[in-house]
């Protein structure tokens, strides 16, 4: 039901200020819908296409404490911005063998825009969703994640499924629920490793 979307802001077409919309949860949000697809082949012959979404937040980067990009599951030209535009990156996996595969692709692509683009760029994280602990399969996966990202990898694991079916967010929909007590576990975690981060930079700074 979007006037105007994210869309229309990464071809030039709305001021990123004035598309931005203010939730009933508090939150300030740039919203997308399905004319989203179309950005894909549209910003193929656009100039600087990868860092349109990067100078678009640059507008507005200064008025939040932190900006979350929500990215298509698909290594495209629409996840490349994301990429040019992010400090770091949080990696939803399902605990899965072909879900092993994909992350190795995308490690290859996040390499790819260090070297080119954004040498800032760092996996803050992986987030193991829909884990299941009791399936064996599920279980060596999640093995094999912490064996080779070791604390990288959340110890929360999130499952949530009804709210989107409700138009709610999780916490809004049912925050006793199991799945909304391990998304606040998460954000609780990660506001505790950039906390670590941000500590650990300025005593190299002052060191």
């Amino acid at each position: 039901n979007l006037v105007q979307s994210v869309y229309e802001v990464l071809l030039d077409r709305a001021d990123i200020k004035k598309v931005i919309t203010h939730s009933t949860s508090g939150y300030d949000i740039l919203g997308s819908n399905r004319k989203l697809a179309a950005a894909e082949e549209e910003l193929l012959s656009a100039a600087r296409k990868e860092l349109r979404l990067k100078t678009k937040l640059d507008e507005v980067s200064g008025q939040y404490d932190v900006i979350i990009i929500d990215c298509p599951p698909t290594l495209s030209i629409l996840t490349i911005n994301a990429f040019c535009a992010a400090d770091g990156l949080i990696i939803p996996m399902t605990c899965e063998y072909y879900s092993l595969e994909g992350v190795s692709d995308l490690l290859l692509s996040i390499r790819a825009v260090r070297e080119q683009v954004n040498s800032g760029l760092v996996i803050t994280g992986l987030l193991r969703v829909k884990f299941d602990p009791r399936i064996t399969l599920q279980r060596e996966v999640s093995e094999q994640l912490s064996g080779y990202f070791g604390s990288s990898v959340f110890p929360t694991n999130v499952r949530l499924a009804e709210a989107p079916s409700y138009g709610l967010s999780g916490i809004q929909y049912d925050p006793s629920s199991r799945g909304a007590v391990s998304y606040k576990t998460f954000a609780e975690e990660l506001v505790k490793k950039d906390k670590l981060k941000k500590l650990l930079k300025n005593r190299k700074r002052e060191g």
